[in-house]
């Protein structure tokens, strides 16, 4: 078998996060065949670090730089070398919560660990605990939580909110994190 040369620009947080979306577009397109030619058959060995802020003509010096390497030699079959073009730009990733269901109430459920019953107020759920506890001769224990009005358990999910800036902000809000996003060339000696 032979060896292809392969070429390709991702962006990522980090190299080796911009490396594995290139290896899985890679895999969607070929699948796993250790001859596709493509980057899934590369192994990332290097990385080359070019400028500290993205442009088109880093691209090219970088480009440029990389088949250099694959020409003398110096990028082996099965690897690759990566260039960090540097800063594309910035994401200030916030979470949030979104509620999904209606209003809840403030119950007291009592049990054993097995077995057990809600009530709407504390006296009352005592009150059964004490009961059930000379009945059984056993602990049963008396804990608040809170209940939908419509029955349902589903509260609601955690999301992320993303906004994406070309120069760095100032600020970022309470609970949000800032993440730069680089710009990185690829190239690798691929199986074919």
């Amino acid at each position: 078998m032979g060896a292809c040369d392969c070429g390709a620009k991702m962006s990522g947080y980090s190299v080796n996060d911009a490396y594995e979306k290139l290896v899985k577009e890679c895999q969607e397109e070929h699948g796993n065949n250790p001859y596709s030619g493509d980057f899934n058959t590369c192994d990332l060995v290097r990385l080359h670090r070019v400028a500290s802020t993205y442009t088109k003509a880093n691209e090219d010096k970088a480009f440029k730089m990389l088949y250099e390497l694959l020409e003398n030699g110096t990028i082996n079959k099965w690897t690759a070398h990566g260039a960090d073009l540097g800063v594309d730009h910035y994401e200030v990733i916030k979470p949030k919560f979104v509620k999904t269901a209606g209003n809840y109430k403030l119950m007291y459920r009592v049990s054993d660990g097995i077995h057990g019953k809600n009530f709407a107020n504390l006296n009352d759920a005592k009150e059964y605990a004490m009961k059930k506890a000379v009945e059984k001769d056993g602990r049963w224990g008396v804990h608040k939580m809170y209940v939908s009005d419509d029955g349902k358990d589903y509260m609601g999910y955690a999301e992320v909110e993303v906004k994406t800036y070309k120069a760095k902000p100032k600020s970022v809000p309470k609970g949000a994190v800032l993440k730069e996003v680089h710009q990185y060339a690829f190239v690798g000696l691929a199986g074919c």
